[in-house]
């Protein structure tokens, strides 16, 4: 049986699979992980959601085999050689110290398993033209969001993951979920539009991207 443990800074909304960080994690690992059986923590800002929210968890509770609201800063993580997959989506850029969140999660891990991480790029073209401008404005979401105490870029993120002692395999980068943004665009007129920005994503990522997600290896040779 596979065992899958996902953390999400947004859980009510990314585990009831409203689009989300989750779900956008999912959407990658679901090609080639079939699991049968979920354990979900989560970790929610205590302002990051509109009012209202908390009652997404509730909607997302009887998904998983078990959930909870806590406090990654202080997890221990108990559980011994418990996972095939952990996944922080979009969680490591709300944490004060994500590397060691990171390296308290490998015991946890299976020898053979992998860990999944989502963060935003803050290297993307509309943050640099922000700056060109002399503007670092936060927000209630998205790359500059308020709640957010770290910043990654490509080579920021995988030189933490190097120091942590993973093995980086595949690295995935989004695009601006434009269709969220501007709706009307999601109409059949835009479709080349759309191609052309993917495109601009695949062929430079690191200007382009919105999002990183990254495959580790948790390594069944490190100390435990």
């Amino acid at each position: 049986m596979t065992r899958l443990l996902i953390w999400s800074a947004v859980a009510a909304a990314a585990l009831a699979g409203s689009g989300c960080a989750a779900t956008r994690a999912g959407s990658y690992v679901e090609r080639s992980v079939n699991f049968a059986q979920y354990r979900t923590y989560d970790w929610t800002p205590p302002d990051a959601l509109p009012a209202g929210d908390p009652r997404l968890a509730e909607k997302a509770r009887p998904i998983y085999d078990r959930f909870y609201q806590i406090d990654v800063d202080g997890f221990e993580f108990p559980e011994r050689h418990e996972y095939d997959l952990i996944i922080f989506a979009d969680v490591l850029e709300h944490l004060a110290d994500p590397a060691a969140i990171l390296r308290r999660c490998f015991a946890s891990l299976k020898d053979d398993g992998m860990i999944i991480i989502s963060v935003p790029n803050v290297a993307n073209i509309v943050v640099r033209l922000s700056l060109l401008f002399g503007r670092f404005d936060y927000g209630d979401r998205g790359i500059l969001d308020r709640t957010h105490l770290r910043f990654f870029t490509l080579k920021s993120l995988t030189d933490m993951l190097e120091q942590c002692g993973l093995k980086i395999g595949r690295i995935v980068a989004t695009p601006i979920p434009v269709q969220l943004v501007w709706p009307v665009t999601n109409r059949r007129f835009f479709a080349p539009l759309h191609d052309c920005h993917f495109l601009l994503v695949r062929l430079c990522k690191t200007l382009f991207a919105y999002q990183f997600v990254v495959q580790a290896d948790g390594g069944g040779s490190r100390a435990r």
